[in-house]
């Protein structure tokens, strides 16, 4: 037998909160809206969660913070963030 559920009837998320799931694979931009890479992967922390990202010049991590993450948008499949020197 199975048993199906639906994470998002389970879960009430808040506005700026996301399935791990949901953001694998978003593209990632700067606030120029230029392409930097690939969202292919989220490690989990009780401080924060650490996004990584896959750009042409090796993997990035960045904070998953306000003060990086600029916008989260499922719809158009894309994250915008704030990329900081020595990021």
């Amino acid at each position: 037998k199975y048993i199906r559920v639906d994470e998002e009837e389970l879960y009430s998320l808040s506005e700026d909160e996301f399935f791990i799931k949901d953001l694998i694979g978003l593209e990632v931009y700067n606030e120029e809206g230029i392409l930097v890479g690939n969202l292919t992967g989220v490690d989990t922390y009780a401080a924060n969660d650490i996004y990584l990202i896959s750009t042409d010049e090796g993997q990035k991590s960045v904070p998953a913070v306000k003060e990086f993450i600029k916008e989260i948008d499922l719809d158009n499949r894309k994250i915008v963030i704030n990329f900081i020197e020595g990021m």
